[in-house]
């Protein structure tokens, strides 16, 4: 007896990576914008962490403008280029993913 399954998710593993290779560069995503990215999004987490270590008082618009201020520097210095507005959002994203992961663990605390 033939296993369907297995054939079709053989042919998904085998097909898989060139169907992401090709939509990735059809959006102009190369692998170092992907790393680029990544290490942008690394950075800022941190500087949300140290933003709220650093200045406990201080309101949360304080802290995101330093953030952000922080990781303009850091791309700069890296080399890399994102727009005031990306850069904006990868703080208020990690720190929006910081706030959750934070909610979950006082709910399952």
């Amino acid at each position: 007896m033939v296993d369907w399954l297995d054939i079709v998710l053989k042919i998904i593993l085998f097909a898989l990576p060139t169907i992401i290779t090709y939509v990735f560069s059809r959006l102009g995503i190369t692998r170092q914008k992907y790393q680029e990215w990544q290490w942008a999004t690394e950075r800022a987490f941190e500087f949300v962490l140290a933003a709220k270590d650093k200045f406990p008082d201080n309101s949360g618009v304080q802290k995101l403008a330093w953030a952000v201020e922080q990781l303009k520097a850091a791309l700069i210095e890296a080399g890399y280029h994102l727009s005031d507005e990306e850069t904006e959002a990868l703080v208020r994203s990690a720190y929006q993913q910081m706030k959750s992961e934070a909610a979950k663990s006082v709910v399952k605390g």
